[in-house]
C-alpha cells in the first residue's frame, strides 16, 4: 500500500516529466502544428468571395451529402485538420470551382517542395503577427 508521501513524490515526478515533455495533442491552444493541408485558405478565400458564412457552407456541404458543422468548416479553413480527397470533391462542388482550384498555385516547371515549404513558412509567419482580424463581415486571412 502506498503511503501519502508516496504519492506526493509521484505527483511531484509527473509535474515535473509534464514541464519537460509536455503532451502532444492537436490543440490549437497548445502551439500545435497547424499546417495539416494546404487548401484551407483557398476554401476561405473562395467562400468569402460568395459572401457565404462558414455556417452557410456547412449547411451547403451537408444537403450535398457531407456531414460537417460550423466547427469543422472553421478548423478546415485554420489548416488544423487533414481533408480526404473525397472531401475535397464535395466542397468544390458546393463552391462551384474544380478540385485544383482548390490548390495553391504552383509554378509549373517550379520546385513543388520548395513551393510546400514557403507555404508553410509563410503560414507561420502569418500566425506569429496576429493573422486573423475579425470584422462584421467575416475574417481576413494574411494568405489570399
Amino acid at each position: 500500500m502506498e503511503t501519502k508521501s508516496d504519492l506526493t513524490k509521484r505527483g511531484f515526478f509527473s509535474n515535473l516529466l509534464r514541464k519537460i515533455f509536455p503532451p502532444r495533442d492537436s490543440s490549437p491552444h497548445n502551439g500545435a502544428a497547424k499546417n495539416r493541408n494546404l487548401v484551407g485558405q483557398r476554401i476561405r478565400t473562395i467562400r468569402m468571395e460568395k459572401h457565404w458564412t462558414q455556417n452557410r457552407l456547412a449547411k451547403e456541404l451537408q444537403s450535398a451529402g457531407l456531414n460537417k458543422s460550423r466547427v469543422a468548416v472553421a478548423r478546415i479553413e485554420a489548416q488544423m485538420v487533414h481533408v480526404y480527397d473525397y472531401q475535397l470533391l464535395f466542397i468544390a462542388k458546393v463552391l462551384g470551382v474544380a478540385p485544383l482550384d482548390l490548390f495553391p498555385k504552383t509554378q509549373v516547371n517550379g520546385n513543388l517542395h520548395e513551393e510546400v515549404t514557403w507555404l508553410k513558412k509563410l503560414r507561420k509567419a502569418c500566425a506569429s503577427i496576429g493573422r486573423r482580424h475579425t470584422t462584421n463581415r467575416g475574417s481576413k486571412s494574411c494568405l489570399r
